[in-house]
């Protein structure tokens, strides 16, 4: 073999070691760079490899004595002298790390992973590049003469034998049988392979193959160990990676089994096991018939007590993060456990949510039941029904049975459960109607016929609470068919049709003419049947009326003496008097009622004040003021009426003038002489209101012009003070006009120059000798045409 290189001044040398490293260049060529120590009586010299010889590093690192064992690794050197190691730098720093103890020669060995093992008495120590210490040792039988890595394990020289430590967990797995070896070396870039040299053999040394010792490993329950020994296979990728997921789903199960349930559910989760096999290992979670066909390595653990109650935190847990993982990513964990056999794994996202919903539940029942409605609550909860629905009446959850219903959309069984509880005990969870009460407030329009069938029972024993359903103020509520509900409530409960009608009207401000028909009319057959006495007079017929909004116009028409309001005191709650109240409300503020209609359904006897006000709302103020005159024979009364409608009705300015002839008409009889000093008192309280030729055509001409003295003063006063008003109005409109005329006079007078250059500022062109134009107020020019269009648009 030829000699390729030598160094020089290694003459003498004690030891040597070698590092290599692998860079990537610039060009992203990998390239190895090879380093050399070499031991030289108590020198260290540091070479690197390049053109085909080794060339000096840097100076000459000096050693307090001479070197007998030495490692280089990264960028630092550890040397073992006689009784201590020492760790060097590259840039010449030096660090003193501890004795060798009572073996006979330091060794120093490294390991793939950049730190030095360094033997002291019986043990090993790894030390990192840096210095400093690791807590792992290894402890053999005798103190090692040479100590060599072949992952996953550390072999080291005794005196009589090789002994065999595994890494993580450090524990003896074999002692070999070898007198008198004084080297021990690896091969570089191959494992499972060792030389053993003594001074007169040679041995090589290698490992039983990975299959062979997968098994044993894993019956001794060295499952780490196994792990690492499985990735150092030459198996194709996909096997290997099925060999390693199986090795730790057997260790998962095994934390399972002595009640490390935490790690066993981190190692579950890692691996992406089927979730119903994880649930499988604990009673009473899964159907009987789907958990006897998943087998498991080993018996399972019986779990009770304390036990069993970290085992289900650490399932909560688990689940909960396996339903967050699946919510974003469309993959279900589909394949069967590398733990379990005899099964394949749930196929589908859904199938696995609800297993692990359903799940979930179960523990919450056993652990916190609080959490139970939090999770049936969720939008996009899978719990499977008939299951979840069983344990929840097993366990009398009547509330979170509901709320199960109603997330599934099983309102028809919701409301009968929630029927049924309230109609056996007030005392039970549910027996409060208006759990039943909310619940039909959040259906909404689709479910019409629901809310109407089950809103019966709570109407007939609650109708107060009970006509919530239709008035809350909620969206679904509002939105409801409100023509619907009312011949409903007209055809069972027609006691509440008015105070439905009046939220309706009040509250939801509908205008519906329907509704306002049917509310002034529901008033008339009240009233007419309390009037009568076929209906009793209690205050319960009041029941779930809304409060009348403010008016004050209507409360000073209350306060008049001819209203309803003043036959009784303010205090009064008679049914007869409120309803009359709300009557005349309606009358004086509603807009949308068809009073033509309503008319027709008042009673000849009944309402007679009622009956005029309706008539003045539609401008019929004669027959309405006849009926204060000859009916009511309330001159008082028809005087107010005229006060009002004067001011709130544009046909009602000669209510006054009607009522004077009413009351000069009644001048027969033994009181016709009361009936004109009442017609003259009127045109006094009232002149202003009324025309004085108006006035003086109608009365009598018998009449003493004295009683006419102030009339007249007022209304000549009147007519002067309008005649003056006029003159002012008439001379500012002349002002008015001379300014407008001298502004036309100079915008008339002004020139307006055309030229050939001049442009159209719309079109931008020019103007011919036919095209008519616009000037506007800045002096801008414009086409008619393109003026005309600008006005259109």
């Amino acid at each position: 073999m030829p000699l390729i290189s030598s160094v020089k001044n290694s003459k003498g040398a004690l030891v040597f070691s070698t590092n290599i490293n692998t860079e990537i260049s610039l060009t992203g060529e990998k390239a190895a760079v090879i380093r050399l120590v070499v031991a030289v009586k108590r020198k260290l010299q540091l070479y690197y490899w390049k053109s085909r010889e080794f060339k000096e590093l840097g100076p000459e690192l000096l050693l307090p004595d001479t070197p007998r064992s030495i490692e280089w690794n990264d960028e630092s050197i550890c040397v073992g002298i006689r009784g201590e190691y020492l760790l060097l730098r590259t840039n010449g720093d030096k660090k003193e790390l501890f004795f060798t103890g009572r073996i006979p020669e330091p060794t120093v060995s490294s390991l793939s992973d950049g730190r030095f093992v360094l033997s002291k008495d019986d043990m090993s120590i790894f030390v990192g590049p840096d210095g400093i210490s690791f807590e792992e040792k290894v402890k053999w039988k005798e103190p090692p003469s040479s100590v060599v890595e072949d992952s996953p394990y550390l072999v080291g020289v005794l005196p009589d034998s090789l002994e065999v430590h595994s890494f993580e967990p450090w524990i003896q797995i074999q002692s070999v049988e070898a007198i008198k070896v004084k080297h021990l070396c690896s091969v570089t870039g191959k494992r499972g392979v060792l030389f053993a040299a003594s001074p007169s053999q040679i041995w090589r040394l290698t490992s039983i193959p990975v299959h062979v010792q997968l098994p044993a490993l894993m019956s001794e329950k060295l499952f780490g160990l196994a792990t690492k020994l499985a990735t150092m296979s030459d198996e194709p990728p996909e096997v290997l990676k099925n060999q390693i997921q199986r090795i730790q789903s057997i260790q998962a199960f095994d934390f399972f089994c002595q009640r490390n349930f935490k790690d066993a559910m981190t190692l579950f989760l890692q691996l992406e096991t089927d979730p119903s096999h994880v649930i499988g290992l604990y009673p009473d979670l899964l159907p009987e018939s789907y958990r006897s066909k998943i087998q498991y390595p080993e018996e399972l653990p019986f779990l009770q007590g304390k036990d069993l109650e970290n085992a289900l935190a650490a399932l909560i847990e688990y689940l909960t993060e396996i339903r967050r993982s699946l919510q974003g990513n469309v993959k279900s964990l589909s394949g069967p456990s590398p733990g379990s056999e005899g099964t394949h794994g749930v196929k589908t996202k859904k199938q696995l949510l609800q297993i692990i919903d359903t799940t979930l539940l179960k523990c919450y029942l056993k652990t916190n039941d609080a959490l139970i409605a939090s999770l049936l609550r969720l939008k996009d909860n899978y719990c499977h029904l008939e299951e979840t629905e069983q344990v929840l009446i097993r366990y009398s959850k009547w509330g979170e049975l509901v709320i199960l219903y109603q997330n599934k959309g099983l309102h028809r069984k919701a409301l009968e459960l929630l029927k049924e509880q309230a109609l056996k005990s007030p005392d039970l969870p549910l027996g409060n109607h208006m759990r039943t009460v909310s619940y039909l407030q959040q259906l909404g329009c689709e479910n019409l016929d629901l809310i109407l069938e089950f809103s019966d029972w709570v109407l007939c024993a609650h109708p107060s609470e009970g006509l919530k359903i239709f008035t809350e103020d909620v969206q679904e509520v509002e939105y409801l068919p409100r023509g619907k509900i009312l011949d409903y409530l007209m055809r069972l409960h027609p006691h509440l049709v008015l105070p439905y009608l009046e939220h309706v009207i009040y509250s939801w401000e509908d205008t519906s003419t329907l509704f306002h028909n049917k509310l002034a009319i529901g008033y008339i057959d009240r009233i007419t049947r309390l009037a009568i006495g076929n209906q009793p007079g209690f205050l319960s017929d009041f029941v779930g009326l809304s409060p009348i909004p403010d008016s004050e116009e209507f409360k000073s028409m209350c306060s008049s003496p001819s209203s309803v309001t003043s036959l009784t005191s303010a205090s009064d709650s008679s049914p007869l008097i409120e309803y009359k109240r709300r009557f005349q409300f309606l009358i004086e503020t509603s807009s949308y009622c068809s009073w033509e209609a309503v008319l027709t359904h008042i009673p000849k006897d009944v309402l007679q004040e009622e009956r005029a006000f309706i008539l003045g709302r539609l401008g019929r103020h004669k027959e309405a003021l006849s009926i204060f005159v000859n009916t009511l024979n309330d001159l008082q009364g028809a005087e107010k009426y005229c006060s009002r409608e004067y001011v709130a009705s544009s046909n009602g300015k000669d209510v006054y003038v009607i009522l004077l002839k009413f009351l000069l008409d009644l001048k027969d009889g033994s009181d016709g002489q009361s009936y004109l000093e009442e017609a003259l008192r009127l045109v006094d309280s009232a002149g202003h209101r009324i025309r004085p030729e108006m006035a003086l055509s109608l009365l009598p001409d018998g009449v003493p012009v004295e009683h006419l003295r102030e009339y007249l003063i007022q209304a000549l006063n009147s007519c002067g003070s309008e005649r003056n008003l006029m003159t002012l109005l008439r001379g500012l409109l002349q002002a008015d006009f001379l300014v407008l005329k001298h502004q036309k006079s100079s915008i008339e007078s002004t020139k307006i120059f055309l030229k050939e250059t001049n442009l159209c500022c719309l079109c931008q062109k020019k103007f011919t000798n036919q095209s008519a134009f616009v000037r506007l107020p800045k002096g801008l020019l414009m086409h008619y045409s393109c003026h005309q269009q600008s006005i259109q648009q």
